[in-house]
């Protein structure tokens, strides 16, 4: 068996904000359940990328423990058009530095409003070496 794709579902605490911030990042929502409403859940695309929310409105973005990893080919040229967007470094919402770490890739952090931790990243050099 093959696998294709693993999709990160994420909780919001307040989905119409989240959905604005990720707007902002250049995500179209490609669906809403149930469609319009404004609750429920919500898939969102950037070329290749797809990411789910759901209602949830007991998430407390100060204390939050969801989020997922994203590879893309050019981590710091990502950074450079999300950074560019004016969000705060620290805090929900944010985005934060980027920079190489040890093992390997170009990273940096986005935070969503509420409170789900995106770690972006690019190899630096081919980690099948």
């Amino acid at each position: 068996m093959q696998f294709d794709i693993a999709v990160p579902m994420l909780p919001a605490s307040n989905i119409e904000q989240s959905i604005m911030f990720y707007r902002a990042l250049r995500f179209v929502v490609v669906r809403r359940y149930p469609d319009p409403a404004p609750d429920g859940y919500a898939v969102l695309r950037r070329d290749a990328l797809e990411l789910h929310l759901f209602d949830w409105p007991h998430a407390r973005p100060d204390n939050s423990i969801a989020g997922c990893f994203i590879r893309v080919a050019d981590a710091p040229a990502l950074h450079r058009e999300w950074s560019a967007l004016g969000f705060a470094v620290e805090g929900t919402p944010s985005v934060g530095p980027v920079g190489p770490r040890f093992w390997g890739m170009n990273e940096f952090t986005v935070v969503d409003p509420s409170g789900n931790l995106l770690r972006v990243g690019s190899p630096i050099r081919d980690l099948s070496e």
